[in-house]
């Protein structure tokens, strides 16, 4: 079928490229000259590649298969490796995240009723129990201690703090 190709042949649909270096009347071969039992790529009038195959370039392709393959499988157990430090990475986050959320509750706690009752002793309304005391302000101050060390003591039975 093609006459200037050797005796093993593989014809491929599309014709064999180079390395982006064509040949020229001034300049039959563009690239450097290969080696005799190198691949040797002709192209006839119908555009179909014509590539001979000799032993050692056979030998280097299985070399490249068996070296891409075990890239492949390296590959693979890098991704399973990362998604592992992904994983402890997410779960380190998260347990700071719930230390977080778990200091901000206790302090919500403790505040609470604090704010309670300094938002209801701070309307200005007739009628407000000790209004006529002078020591009204003080004995207010003295329930708020209490209250935050009655939280502080129920937070500590619990063992939340």
């Amino acid at each position: 079928m093609f006459p200037n190709c050797p005796v093993k042949l593989c014809c491929s649909p599309k014709p064999a490229r180079g390395h982006g270096r064509s040949a020229t009347p001034n300049n039959p071969v563009a690239s450097s000259p290969e080696p005799a039992k190198s691949r040797v790529a002709q192209v006839d009038g119908r555009g179909r590649g014509c590539v001979r195959r000799d032993r050692a370039s056979t030998g280097h392709q299985r070399e490249v298969s068996n070296q891409t393959t075990l890239l492949l499988e390296e590959l693979e157990a890098l991704k399973g490796r990362l998604a592992a430090v992904q994983d402890q990475h997410d779960s380190v986050h998260n347990a700071a995240q719930n230390g977080h959320a778990y200091v901000l509750s206790i302090v919500a706690a403790v505040f609470l009723p604090l704010g309670f009752l300094t938002g209801l002793f701070g309307v200005n309304l007739g009628g407000m129990p000790g209004l006529d005391n002078p020591l009204a302000f003080l004995w207010l101050c003295f329930v708020m201690v209490g209250a935050t060390l009655l939280a502080v003591v129920i937070l500590r039975l619990n063992k939340w703090i």
